[in-house]
């Protein structure tokens, strides 16, 4: 994925590339390949946790991403 999303890079643009948790979690993943083949690359990530309290990040979910959107362990969700 990073090598076509490199390939859509172009001075001056921006791209917005959409992905699971997994590929881009922990800075890792996708973000981790970007850095690797092209460090100038400016890259922000974005994660969902779920949790009980809405209000006070959990330790585990700090440092997942830039930013991190926390939502109610009840909410529906689909896969």
């Amino acid at each position: 994925m990073a090598h076509f999303i490199l390939g859509q890079v172009q001075q001056g643009r921006q791209v917005l590339h959409l992905n699971g948790a997994y590929h881009s979690d922990n800075f890792e993943g996708i973000g981790w390949y970007l850095r690797q083949l092209r460090p100038q690359v400016k890259t922000r990530t974005i994660t969902t946790v779920l949790q009980s309290d809405l209000e006070n990040l959990a330790e585990e979910n700090r440092q997942k991403a830039d930013f991190i959107l926390v939502v109610p362990e009840s909410m529906t969700r689909t896969f």
